[in-house]
């Protein structure tokens, strides 16, 4: 299990466990009293964030580097991850 220490603050101040997007995800879809298409788009949604968020922290957990803390928490990190992810696939093969 990935730890989510490095997750989003709420409010509070309090951390958010993104292992309750997942959560969420896997019992929306056998709620039979919603509508399926709204609850598999609900389900997908959070399934995203869960994948997104345990990504996110998995690469600040191994690569401590100034630039990829400057984007950890800004509204380019779904961009920079994508980046991220292709060069480390291209360094990679």
């Amino acid at each position: 299990m990935i730890t989510t220490w490095l997750s989003p603050i709420i409010g509070d101040g309090m951390a958010f466990n993104v292992e309750e997007f997942k959560e969420i995800a896997d019992k929306i879809s056998n709620f039979e009293s919603l509508p399926n298409e709204g609850k598999y788009r609900t389900a997908i949604g959070r399934y995203y964030y869960y994948t997104f968020l345990t990504v996110r922290d998995m690469i600040y957990e191994v690569d401590k580097r100034e630039d990829v803390e400057k984007y950890y928490s800004s509204g380019l990190i779904h961009s920079f991850i994508r980046i991220y992810l292709n060069k480390f696939k291209l360094v990679n093969h």
